[in-house]
């Protein structure tokens, strides 16, 4: 209690905050939220006028609901138990889950409609994270590919006996699990299988072709030769491997925490341009991945070959009362199927996702970024400078009550760029 009301004096003298929430199960499988605020505090008493930057947590709220309703009315009630006024709200941090940032119910939206103020900023490497997750879940290929590398990792790690059969083919590289909210661990889980898929086949054949172990084993072990061993599976690990591996340094360098806006956004500008070439050029691309994935099917004596997906269910034929009532006729050519219901379709998904990331950055990038470009500001014309600010000044109004006032906030920095050396980072500035 004594470091929180520390902590609340704080934020009373930083008058101006953020706020950070993540929803969690605990072991009873209650759902958690966190709330964690963040401000700036000017330590006036130093020479140097220290600023910092707070970041402290105030605690876990136990909801019951996960709607944006709920959520926000628990957030609400808790900032008044808290005396802590949400009109000097001024950021809101959240994953991107439809109740949190949702632009007509979700949380954000409802905290908004109280305080226009409060900016929501997503997180930009969990956007990363369900850019990969809505791509892997919108296709059922996707599904099936991922389920099959997850299955083999369950499979040699479920045993020490299948694990040593592993080892004796691949020494210097193990197979990773999957995780639903670590997207990284899908390129760690493909590197084996882009890098050593004969060893790992090899590993299944030498259990299946193994005496001493039981029938179960070997049938399973004979399964998962038979996924591996499939053109399409060869095909995917090329595909998926290549678009995982442009976004995994964009994802690191995102979460560093000297990163700021402006670089995501010239990263995700650069990620989205790749994925934007792909589908561009999609018959060369596709094309390209069918090499690669042709050399893979040399070490396992694979036939470059893509087959008609097998098990498919197929509605009962419903007959037509009149002529004109068409239906759409199916791709027969698998090739073609996989290039436009697979290869395509991710490539679309991918796009439409870091284009919605992207423009939810861009949106506040162009609103605060004039502040941190100190060599910019020198050679703007005063009405130049005045028109940032006052555009600035209009975002900061609520009603009556404004933030800043646009004509001293150019003066200001009129000023401050010849105090300040011109290549500071925006943390370091």
């Amino acid at each position: 209690n004594c470091m929180k009301s520390k902590i609340l004096e704080m934020i009373k003298e930083a008058k101006y905050y953020s706020i950070i929430l993540d929803c969690t199960p605990d072991v009873s499988h209650t759902e958690q939220m966190t709330l964690i605020v963040r401000f700036v505090l000017i330590d006036l008493k130093n020479k140097e006028s220290n600023v910092k930057i707070h970041e402290h947590f105030l605690g876990f709220i136990p909801v019951e609901s996960s709607t944006g309703m709920s959520l926000s009315d628990i957030l609400i009630q808790r900032l008044r138990d808290l005396d802590i006024p949400i009109q000097n709200m001024r950021g809101q941090g959240y994953d991107n889950g439809a109740n949190m940032k949702g632009k007509h119910s979700g949380v954000q939206r409802r905290i908004r409609n109280i305080n226009p103020r409060a900016f929501f900023i997503p997180c930009s490497a969990h956007s990363l994270n369900l850019v990969i997750n809505d791509a892997v879940k919108s296709s059922r290929d996707a599904i099936s590919f991922f389920d099959t590398i997850q299955k083999v990792y369950v499979f040699f790690s479920a045993s020490t006996i299948r694990w040593q059969v592993l080892l004796k083919y691949i020494t210097n590289l193990t197979l990773k699990p999957l995780s639903e909210t670590r997207w990284e661990s899908r390129i760690d889980a493909l590197k084996p299988f882009r890098h050593h898929i004969g060893d790992i086949y090899d590993a299944l054949f030498d259990i299946v072709d193994t005496n001493n172990l039981d029938a179960m084993t070997k049938y399973e072990a004979e399964c998962l030769c038979k996924h591996i061993k499939n053109f399409k599976f060869l095909f995917s690990i090329v595909f998926w491997y290549d678009l995982l591996n442009q976004i995994n340094p964009v994802s690191k360098l995102m979460q560093k925490v000297n990163f700021d806006i402006s670089a995501a956004l010239k990263l995700l500008e650069r990620l989205l341009m790749y994925f934007t070439n792909l589908r561009s050029n999609d018959d060369e691309a596709f094309e390209k991945f069918i090499l690669e994935a042709t050399e893979l099917a040399k070490e396992i004596d694979v036939e470059p070959v893509i087959e008609h997906s097998q098990g498919r269910i197929l509605a009962r034929r419903v007959r037509r009362n009149f002529s004109y009532e068409n239906v759409d006729e199916p791709i027969n050519d698998p090739k073609l199927h996989l290039k436009v219901n697979f290869f395509n379709y991710i490539l679309d998904v991918a796009i439409n996702r870091v284009t919605e990331r992207f423009e939810q950055l861009k949106e506040h990038n162009d609103i605060f970024l004039f502040l941190y470009e100190i060599e910019k500001i020198k050679i703007m014309t005063r009405n130049e400078l005045i028109k940032h600010c006052a555009d600035l000044q209009l975002v900061l109004t609520d009603g009556d009550s404004a933030d800043i006032n646009g004509i001293e906030m150019a003066d200001e920095l009129t000023v401050l760029t010849t105090m300040v050396q011109s290549n500071l980072s925006p943390i370091e500035l």
